[in-house]
């Protein structure tokens, strides 16, 4: 049952990058950050606090969603700027000089 629990967040990193696709293009990658930090605090909340395995298959999916808004915001960084650049960082600004 425990491979079970942690393989739902593999299915949530899935179903999000497919929902996801081009969000952090359209509301900017602050927010998409921002929401996948939040989903990671209330995934990790609520897998501590878990009573029972139907709570910790629902708290596994939210830390999956939330590893795929990361991932996202990334993959559009790498889409924007290219490979090369986005080596400095998923979100940080490229520095000048």
């Amino acid at each position: 049952m425990l491979t079970l629990i942690f393989a739902v967040a593999v299915a949530g990193i899935l179903a999000a990058l497919f929902l996801l696709g081009l969000l952090s293009d359209q509301i900017g990658r602050r927010p998409v950050l921002i929401g996948g930090v939040v989903l990671t605090d209330l995934g990790s909340a609520a897998f501590m606090l878990a009573q029972s395995v139907a709570w910790r298959f629902v708290a596994r999916l939210f830390q999956g969603q939330a590893a795929a808004w990361s991932r996202a915001c990334l993959a559009a960084r790498r889409r924007r700027d290219g490979a090369a650049r986005s080596r400095e960082g998923p979100c940080r600004e490229p520095q000048r000089s």
